[in-house]
């Protein structure tokens, strides 16, 4: 086996500000900023069909690398009937490229609000490009904000959550807000509904903490709900339909809304 190293670039800005202080309340915030620009020139991949490979290997005279995928029971120089391939190899190749590019942006705040704490945080991922090539023969794809990438989650090019934490001696509630940017099913593929709609996600938890017992330290009383207003992931069929649930289960709920309620500790 022959390894190869891919070709990556990562540039990354990083800025805080922290410790402000306004009138008599106390907080404490800072921001996070990270660009990345990632490019793989040589990467595994599975571009082309048996006939392409045929078609490679005549246009190369036997000379090409691809060559041996097929295999001939006489020289390649003969070119009669009987030496025509008893079998050729479909396999992952070292030749595509891909080439994505975004940014990820943090914002976390702290303060004293009334009798306890507030805590918020907003993370959120920008995804400006990605692109991709199965080899040099084929021509560059921008998939960005769909699915051609075969997988089960899809690239929408925003993903994000917002959460809001309040603690309050030993009751703590918090709220987590997450939302999955639009996406498009196919950039290739023809769909009759082709979009998919912008979907946010609401989760709440509440915990009393009780005092400690024996051996037993932060043990907690917790009461958790999942999506919250029981939101319906978007319909979008796949390859195989009636196997699974019409939808991108990597992406979005397909489970709707669900208690936890449960108790935690540590011995």
């Amino acid at each position: 086996m022959n390894f190869r190293r891919a070709k990556t670039f990562l540039l990354g800005a990083i800025a805080l500000c922290f410790l402000i202080s306004l009138f008599e309340n106390r907080i404490n915030s800072y921001w996070l900023f990270i660009s990345y620009d990632i490019g793989i020139n040589i990467a595994i991949a599975q571009p082309y069909t048996p006939l392409q490979i045929r078609q490679l290997g005549e246009a190369s005279g036997g000379a090409a690398p691809i060559c041996g995928s097929i295999v001939r029971p006489l020289p390649f120089s003969n070119t009669t009937a009987a030496n025509f391939p008893t079998s050729i190899s479909v396999q992952p190749l070292n030749v595509a490229a891909v080439q994505t590019r975004g940014f990820d942006v943090e914002v976390d705040y702290l303060a004293r609000v009334g009798p306890g704490d507030l805590s918020l945080r907003g993370l959120a991922t920008f995804v400006t490009l990605y692109t991709q090539q199965q080899s040099p023969l084929n021509p560059v794809q921008n998939i960005l904000g769909t699915n051609d990438l075969g997988t089960s989650a899809g690239l929408p090019k925003f993903k994000g959550s917002f959460s809001a934490d309040y603690r309050w001696g030993r009751v703590r509630l918090g709220l987590i807000e997450s939302v999955i940017g639009s996406l498009h099913q196919s950039a290739v593929t023809f769909y009759v509904d082709n979009q998919l709609p912008t979907m946010a996600y609401t989760s709440l938890n509440l915990s009393y903490e009780l005092p400690k017992m024996g051996a037993v330290s932060q043990m907690q009383v917790f009461a958790n709900i999942d999506n919250l207003f029981d939101t319906s992931p978007p319909f979008a069929p796949a390859a195989n339909p009636g196997l699974i649930y019409p939808t991108y289960r990597g992406l979005y709920d397909v489970i709707g809304r669900t208690y936890t309620i449960g108790v935690r500790g540590k011995f």
